[in-house]
């Protein structure tokens, strides 16, 4: 009898312990941001940007990173504001979506994209990005293919372009050069959006922001970096429009202290229910996530 007791004894408490971590899981499951933290200082909505699109595959059924399929699944299909793109420049000063240093990581072609002419990109195919086999359907896109596509958008999406620096392969040209062309390519194509308020450039590089802000001094520049840079002298010298971190590396207390100077900040890394809900109690203007879906849940 006392052993038959026991096993009830066990099989309640094991009961228990599962009926109250399946609760802990759909508590935590319906957690949402407070409507009122839910929105920038000035009291507008937090901006919902895909990374690279729909974000970085985890099965072998997403689309690859910054593609056409990837970038038109987050804004048309999941109503996304906007997306994050990450570019790179030919050596004929075409722009280019693409990750990596170097072509081969994550496509069929070899080298890297800024020492490769247009018409060489336009044979490339993804096949496997960060351990995931996409197969070789989706081709490398240009810039352009993008911004044609939305600018015709009464509603334009934001864009968002992360700017990779070319240091993967040696420079054909002194660098002061070859970023003199890309800030030339890239204010051609905001002009060519119609909205100049919905480009956003993101970099950390030093000869990039003073050519943008030289050439076009009404370009938004974010500058990417950590919170303990020398935000002061980048301001002093550049034309910057925000600020980009990790989302676990800025307090709310910092955000604030910024938006008072009239700077915009962008969050990243926001991948889990988590992370969606620390980054948007801290009231940035944009959040970058590579789950959609989940990020809206939170905050809308």
């Amino acid at each position: 009898m006392r052993s038959f007791q026991t096993n009830i004894a066990g099989s309640n408490r094991l009961f228990w312990a599962v009926h109250s971590s399946l609760l802990l899981l759909l508590v935590w499951g319906c957690q949402k941001v407070e409507p009122e933290l839910a929105k920038t200082l000035d009291g507008t909505r937090i901006q919902i940007l895909g990374h690279a699109g729909t974000g970085f595959p985890a099965t072998s059924n997403r689309p690859p990173i910054n593609s056409r399929e990837s970038i038109l699944k987050a804004i048309e299909g999941w109503n996304a504001d906007g997306v994050e793109m990450d570019v790179q420049m030919s050596e004929d000063s075409t722009l280019w979506l693409y990750h990596d240093g170097t072509l081969a990581t994550q496509t069929n072609c070899q080298g890297c994209v800024y020492l490769k002419s247009s018409e060489a990109l336009k044979a490339c195919r993804y096949r496997n990005v960060n351990g995931v086999n996409v197969g070789e359907n989706e081709r490398l896109i240009p810039l352009q293919e993008i911004i044609d596509r939305f600018a015709q958008r009464k509603q334009r999406p934001f864009l968002y372009l992360d700017i990779k620096d070319p240091f993967n392969c040696p420079l054909e040209e002194a660098p002061a050069l070859y970023f003199s062309r890309m800030a030339r390519a890239l204010n051609r194509l905001v002009l060519r959006y119609n909205d100049e308020a919905k480009v956003l450039i993101e970099t950390s590089n030093s000869l990039l922001m003073a050519s943008l802000s030289k050439l076009a001094p009404g370009i938004k520049i974010i500058y990417r970096g950590q919170p303990g840079d020398n935000i002061e002298a980048l301001l002093a010298n550049y034309n910057l429009y925000g600020l980009g971190f990790n989302y676990d590396r800025v307090s709310r207390e910092q955000i604030i202290e910024w938006h008072d100077r009239g700077l915009k900040l962008v969050l990243w890394d926001v991948r889990i229910r988590k992370a969606a809900v620390e980054a948007a109690e801290k009231s940035p203007d944009f959040i970058i996530t590579d789950n959609i879906p989940l990020l809206q849940a939170v905050i809308r």
